[in-house]
Formats: structure tokens, C-alpha cells, sequence
């Protein structure tokens, strides 16, 4: 966005205008006097567009300008949610009484770190333990699949490997300025007064690793409210945050209304195609990577937004991932169709299958 900016040059030839029987050519002294303050203006009108870019949250958006986006949302009473760090269970195999202890680590093969909460020992009679882990940093890259937590960087007597059973989905990112910015607008362009649906979004959103909201009134009749939320990586919301949700809706809302939060109901998206890829340049499982990951971005974008997920988008987020020449065969949920996704459902990816076209 330039309305001011305005080149040193066209401000001097400005400065000269009227000067008349003077001479005003390069090396004069009205020229030499003038140019300096000419640049010099110039450079002020360079940062009055600057301003602009900073003190609008669009534009303070559109421009990078994470701290005057944030100043300006505080003044909203709309603050950056932080990341939360993720946590799962492991499992120790090995010798009963074998101990692995609090504050070590165990990591993946790619070689993220999580701390184990608890003293881990092996009960008498059994070859295994469940312990509690936390991931060392704050980030949605600690979101890893089952059996992906299997590295022990140091080794303790009796105890012989360690893996996780479930999928880790709670790690969080810090809060982006794409997602402030929605808040920001949702709060700014939705008039929330008297406990309207609106406001139950807008408090949902507010509580740490949701994602987004979406409100049902009357959901069961006259005084019911339902809020179905995901998390901030557009999954299902754990039990954690539906709680928390809750209990602080509880804490604003208005008196006489009767809440229910739910999680989304994930709808696995299962995928089969056929692929044409450039064998010389990429693998198919590379392929398959970059496919997988252009999916789930399209996903997450639509949760909440769009109730079906589009056949002919799919195509063409597959068609533009990074090595795909073409695709053929494909089969969404078995079918060449879009999939239908329900008022308290959420389409996430399940099953990728691709095969060389």
C-alpha cells in the first residue's frame, strides 16, 4: 500500500518551481541547498506509508508487522494464545524392577526429545510400564505417529526399548498472525452481545490450543447452547481442551443457558490414486510425502468453512504437489465423488495410497 512515498527527485523539481532568474542547475546553490532536504523529505514520506502498513491489523498482517499486529488486537482484549507442548504415553519394555528415571529422555529417530515426568519402574511380574512424556519444546512438529517415539539416548539396566502406542496430536505452535488477525475480525465484524452465537465462538477461540469454534443454538431446544471446537492443528480436540473450554464459557455466559462442548467428529479422507511421477528426480514415497502434506494443508483449511470435501480440489492439490506429473484412479473414500461432511464433523486425512501410474 504506497499513497505517499514519492521520489527525492520529483520532490526537488517541485522545490525549484517558481524559482525564476536564478539558476537552479546541478551544483547551484539553490540545487545543493535544496537536495538534501528533498531526500530528506522523501525519507518521511516513505515511513508515513509505513505507518499505515502498521497501524491497520490487515495490513500490519499483510506486511509482517507481528507487533503492532498484536498491539493493535490487545486493544480488543485479543492477546496471542502461546504453544503448548505435547504430551503421550510410552511404554518401557524390560525386566520388572528396571527403572527408567524422571527427567531422562527419550526421542524419536528424527531425534525429537521428550522428558519422562515420572520415575518409569517396572512393576514385579510384569515386562512393561506406562510412563507420562512431555515434549522438550513447545510446536506441533512433537505431533508424531504411533510407534515413532522409540530411542533411548541412554541406556538403563533392564530396561529394552520403549515406543508409543497412540498417535500424539496436542503439541501446539504459538499462536499465528494469520489466526490472531481471524480473531481480531471475527470480534471486530460479528456483533457478539448477549451471549449470541457469536460470543460463544469468540470465547471458545479464546482458550488455549483451539483452533476454531463453531456455535449451534437451540441445539436441544429453548436455552441450549452447543460449541463444537478443534484443536489449533484442525484435529479433534482432546478431552483437555473441551474441558477447559467449558469450564471458561462457564465463567463469561450468561445466566439460564445450558452449554455442551464437544470435540468435531474427525471424517477420515482415505485416498487411492494412481500417480505419474518424474522417476529420475523423486521416489514415490517422496511423492507420497508431499501429497500427503498438500492434503492436509487443504484439510485444515476447510475445517469448519466448507461442509464437503471437493473431489476436484483434491485432484488438483495432488496434481500441483512437488513431483506429481499427473494422476489417474482417483478414489476418494472409495468413490469419485465429494464426501459429504456433517454440521459436528471435521474432515482429516486417513489412508494414502498411491501407486506409479
Amino acid at each position: 500500500m504506497i499513497k505517499y512515498a514519492e521520489s527525492a527527485e520529483n520532490i526537488l523539481s517541485r522545490l525549484k518551481n517558481g524559482i525564476t532568474n536564478v539558476d537552479t542547475s546541478e551544483g547551484s546553490f539553490v540545487h545543493d541547498s535544496q537536495a538534501p532536504v528533498s531526500i530528506e523529505i522523501a525519507d518521511v514520506k516513505i515511513k508515513m506509508d509505513q505507518i499505515l502498513s502498521r497501524v491497520f491489523a490487515k495490513y500490519a498482517l499483510e506486511n509482517g508487522y507481528s507487533e503492532e499486529l498484536e498491539a493493535r488486537t490487545d486493544e480488543m482484549g485479543i492477546d496471542k494464545k502461546d504453544g503448548t507442548k505435547a504430551t503421550t504415553y510410552v511404554t518401557f519394555t524390560g525386566v520388572e524392577g528396571a527403572t527408567y528415571p524422571a527427567g531422562a529422555y527419550v526421542k524419536t529417530l528424527n531425534g525429537l526429545s521428550y522428558q519422562v515426568i515420572n520415575n518409569a519402574t517396572i512393576p514385579v511380574g510384569a515386562t512393561t510400564i506406562l510412563a507420562q512424556v512431555e515434549a522438550e519444546s513447545i510446536g506441533s512438529k512433537y505431533n508424531v505417529m504411533a510407534n515413532s517415539i522409540t530411542v533411548m539416548p541412554t541406556k538403563y539396566n533392564g530396561i529394552t526399548g520403549v515406543t508409543n502406542l497412540d498417535n500424539v496430536t496436542n503439541g501446539a505452535d504459538k499462536e499465528s498472525n494469520e489466526d490472531l488477525y481471524n480473531r481480531y475480525k471475527l470480534r471486530i465484524q460479528n456483533p457478539q452481545t448477549s451471549g449470541n452465537k457469536y460470543h460463544y465462538e469468540s470465547w471458545a477461540l479464546e482458550v488455549s490450543n483451539v483452533g476454531d469454534a463453531k456455535c449451534i443454538p437451540l441445539w436441544a431446544g429453548n436455552g441450549t447452547v452447543k460449541v463444537v471446537v478443534i484443536n489449533s492443528n484442525k484435529r479433534g480436540a482432546d478431552s483437555t481442551i473441551v474441558n477447559n473450554v467449558a469450564n471458561y464459557i462457564e465463567t463469561v455466559r450468561p445466566i439460564g443457558a445450558t452449554v455442551t462442548v464437544i470435540s468435531a467428529h474427525e471424517v477420515p479422507i482415505n485416498i487411492t490414486a494412481d500417480l505419474l511421477i518424474d522417476e529420475n528426480e523423486y521416489t514415490l514415497s517422496q511423492v507420497k510425502l508431499n501429497v500427503e502434506t498438500a492434503l492436509t494443508e487443504y484439510l485444515q483449511d476447510i475445517a469448519f468453512k466448507q461442509n464437503y470435501v471437493s473431489y476436484a480440489k483434491v485432484g488438483n492439490v495432488i496434481l500441483t504437489s512437488t513431483g506429481v506429473s499427473d494422476y489417474n484412479k482417483l478414489l476418494i473414500n472409495g468413490a469419485s465423488a465429494n464426501v459429504t461432511i456433517g454440521e459436528e464433523d471435521i474432515a482429516v486425512l486417513g489412508s494414502v495410497v498411491v501407486s506409479n501410474a
